[in-house]
């Protein structure tokens, strides 16, 4: 993840103010400095069209609601919740349960068939084994390790205490662990 993402400069402090003040141009750079994470999240919660829709609906929602936004935080984090709020909301309506979704492209495009077959079938066992944790581990884990947050930013995120983030990422990967050496 992107340093600009973990602090929050007086530049994006700035924007953030212009923005939220009602400047759709400063709005539009922070959609630009933010899709691509929060399309992110929401194809890790919805894949596909959904995701795409979801995020547009995720910037949308931030500037109907920009009053809600407290000034001295980091935007990302208040995106990132809106987003899995939103998607949350869209797997309750839409069930059955989905996924976390991973991208099954091969690392190098000179990779042998055996070694893309071998890296697909890796990432679906560990896609299966992702979708077995609880999902608040889950979740901590896909924001930390794939997203980048930082714990206090996935402490925001999900409302939850930071020690249960830590504990979360822990067992998680524990559990994790445990059931790849299994299978291996």
């Amino acid at each position: 993840m992107n340093e600009q993402f973990q602090q929050t400069t007086s530049a994006e402090q700035q924007l953030v103010k212009e923005a939220f003040a009602g400047d759709s141009a400063a709005f539009g750079k922070l959609v630009v400095m933010y899709q691509t994470p929060v399309y992110s999240a929401c194809m890790r919660y919805l894949g596909g069209e959904d995701a795409r829709d979801a995020a547009q609906e995720v910037f949308m929602k931030a500037f109907i609601h920009r009053e809600q936004f407290v000034q001295q935080r980091a935007v990302l984090p208040w995106l990132m919740t809106i987003a899995r709020n939103l998607c949350i909301d869209r797997l309750r309506r839409r069930r059955p349960e989905t996924t976390i979704e991973q991208s099954t492209e091969p690392r190098s495009s000179y990779a042998s068939a055996e070694e893309q077959i071998a890296t697909k079938q890796s990432l679906a066992m560990v896609n299966e084994q992702m979708a077995r944790l609880p999902s608040g581990q889950r979740e901590a884990i896909v924001l930390h390790h794939v997203e980048g947050l930082a714990y206090k930013e996935i402490a925001e995120v999900l409302d939850i205490p930071e020690g249960t983030v830590m504990t979360w990422l822990h067992r998680g990967r524990k559990t994790l662990q445990n059931a790849l050496k299994q299978l291996t």
